[in-house]
Protein backbone atom coordinates (compact mmCIF):
# COMPACT_ATOMS: atom_id res chain seq x y z
CA UNK A 1 0.00 0.00 0.00
CA UNK A 2 2.54 2.33 0.84
CA UNK A 3 4.74 1.85 -2.52
CA UNK A 4 1.59 2.46 -4.19
CA UNK A 5 0.78 5.59 -2.60
CA UNK A 6 4.27 6.47 -3.49
CA UNK A 7 3.24 6.20 -6.87
CA UNK A 8 0.27 7.14 -7.45
CA UNK A 9 1.68 11.14 -5.59
CA UNK A 10 4.63 10.80 -7.99
CA UNK A 11 2.32 10.49 -10.98
CA UNK A 12 0.90 13.60 -9.73
CA UNK A 13 4.18 15.27 -9.14
CA UNK A 14 3.97 15.97 -5.35
CA UNK A 15 7.50 14.45 -4.76
CA UNK A 16 7.53 15.30 -1.33
CA UNK A 17 5.04 12.88 -0.69
CA UNK A 18 5.91 10.59 -2.80
CA UNK A 19 9.38 10.53 -1.21
CA UNK A 20 7.95 10.15 1.89
CA UNK A 21 5.48 6.83 1.00
CA UNK A 22 8.98 5.47 0.25
CA UNK A 23 10.77 6.21 2.96
CA UNK A 24 7.80 4.54 5.12
CA UNK A 25 7.80 1.63 2.62
CA UNK A 26 11.45 0.96 3.36
CA UNK A 27 11.01 1.57 7.09
CA UNK A 28 8.17 -1.75 7.31
CA UNK A 29 10.12 -3.36 4.74
CA UNK A 30 14.20 -2.43 4.06
CA UNK A 31 14.93 -4.31 0.93
CA UNK A 32 11.80 -3.68 -0.62
CA UNK A 33 13.83 -2.28 -3.56
CA UNK A 34 11.08 -0.87 -5.79
CA UNK A 35 10.65 1.77 -2.93
CA UNK A 36 14.42 2.57 -3.29
CA UNK A 37 13.77 3.23 -7.09
CA UNK A 38 10.81 5.60 -6.69
CA UNK A 39 13.32 7.34 -4.46
CA UNK A 40 15.57 7.76 -7.48
CA UNK A 41 12.86 8.58 -9.29
CA UNK A 42 11.96 11.18 -7.45
CA UNK A 43 15.56 12.50 -6.61
CA UNK A 44 15.86 12.72 -10.57
CA UNK A 45 13.04 14.62 -11.24
CA UNK A 46 14.19 17.12 -8.83
CA UNK A 47 17.26 17.70 -10.57
CA UNK A 48 19.81 15.37 -8.20
CA UNK A 49 20.72 13.00 -10.86
CA UNK A 50 23.84 11.68 -7.96
CA UNK A 51 21.45 11.11 -5.04
CA UNK A 52 19.36 8.93 -7.82
CA UNK A 53 21.75 6.76 -9.06
CA UNK A 54 22.61 6.01 -5.65
CA UNK A 55 19.04 5.15 -5.13
CA UNK A 56 18.98 3.09 -8.81
CA UNK A 57 22.43 1.42 -7.47
CA UNK A 58 20.90 0.21 -4.18
CA UNK A 59 17.60 -0.95 -5.57
CA UNK A 60 19.62 -3.32 -8.22
CA UNK A 61 21.91 -4.18 -5.23
CA UNK A 62 19.02 -5.70 -3.44
CA UNK A 63 17.11 -7.25 -6.45
CA UNK A 64 19.97 -7.77 -9.51
CA UNK A 65 17.53 -8.33 -11.98
CA UNK A 66 15.16 -5.68 -10.73
CA UNK A 67 14.64 -3.93 -14.40
CA UNK A 68 13.44 -0.53 -13.19
CA UNK A 69 16.93 0.09 -11.44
Amino acid sequence: MLLLLSSIYFQKRLLDDSAYFSREAIRVNPTLAEAYSNLGNVHKEQGDVQQALEFYKYAVGLKPDFIDG
